[in-house]
């Protein structure tokens, strides 16, 4: 098959890792050739349609059922970043092909991947108002994403007198923004809650998902009622299925290629909607696009 090059520049946090940990972990580099096997599946694969996200799913789940126990081994060891960047991957081949489907050209300052520093809030703290009209002291607020996809833009802000010398600050404008978990916990969403209300008040436009492989958490929590665009869990399965299914011996489950098809789907469609354009409002119907 013909090797095809990703048309978005492609970030693998867990292939890096475990890469470089097995150079001096004889454990973890038994594992790694299953993970050359997965990527070199992965990139001959050009991840536009339904038969190709399931395809991507299946070699991702060969690769997984081997590492996940041997990377759940052991409580605080270098084993514990590799499990935990595995969905980040997983979501860095699904998304490589996209501007492909979106038939544009790829910008400079596109980003897609695990995201230190996307965009929250600009807020000021001048000492006094004498030093107000000369530095009014802005603040950027930042947060991690396990995974964004979106654009990298400079802020600069400085008083309207002085000079221009002023640095500007780099961060990422998330459009979609997807936070990774194997086990979807009430504390856990909380916390997402407060990150989704935050991104989406700094970005309307921004789709806020969860991606969890299994879900613990009781019929008393609202998910619906927060700012969280979708919850997808990926394995459907509850987190004490895992365990009961890792303490008999079983194979681990596998992530199921529907839902993850459906992730992409909603994502892709976010991407190729009109989101503010008052101008075709009378067109379109609608003046506010923003996504759910």
């Amino acid at each position: 098959m013909t090797k095809i090059q990703p048309s978005a520049p492609l970030r693998s946090p867990h292939g890096s890792l475990l890469r470089r940990k097995a150079k001096d972990n004889p454990t973890l580099a038994s594992i790694l050739g299953s993970y050359e096997k997965f990527s070199t599946a992965a990139l001959s694969l050009v991840v536009s349609d339904k038969n190709s996200v399931f395809a991507l799913v299946e070699a991702f789940n060969a690769y997984r059922n081997e590492a996940v126990y041997l990377f759940e081994s052991g409580k605080n060891v270098p084993q514990e970043n590799l499990r935990s960047t595995m969905l980040e991957e997983l979501f860095s081949w699904l998304f490589k092909d996209l501007f492909a489907i979106l038939q544009f050209d790829q910008p400079t300052n596109y980003w897609a991947g695990k995201a230190t520093s996307s965009y929250l809030t600009l807020t000021f703290a001048p000492k006094n108002f004498q030093s107000l009209f000369e530095d009014p002291n802005p603040k950027i607020s930042k947060k991690d994403q396990d995974f964004a996809i979106g654009a990298t833009v400079a802020i600069k802000v400085m008083a309207s007198k002085s000079d221009d010398s002023a640095p500007a600050l780099t961060v990422i404008l998330p459009v979609v923004a997807i936070e990774c978990k194997t086990y979807l916990a009430k504390n856990h969403l909380d916390m997402c809650s407060a990150t989704a209300q935050s991104l989406k008040r700094a970005n309307p436009y921004c789709m806020y998902l969860i991606a969890t492989e299994f879900l613990k958490m009781d019929s008393e929590v609202t998910p619906e009622v927060t700012d969280i665009s979708e919850i997808f869990i990926l394995c459907k399965a509850e987190n004490a299925e895992r365990k009961k299914r890792q303490s008999e011996g079983k194979p681990p489950h596998p992530m199921h290629a529907d839902v993850v098809w459906e992730l992409f789907s909603m994502v892709m469609g976010h991407l190729r909607a009109v989101w503010w354009d008052p101008a075709s409002s009378l067109d379109r119907g609608k003046v506010i696009g923003r996504p759910f």
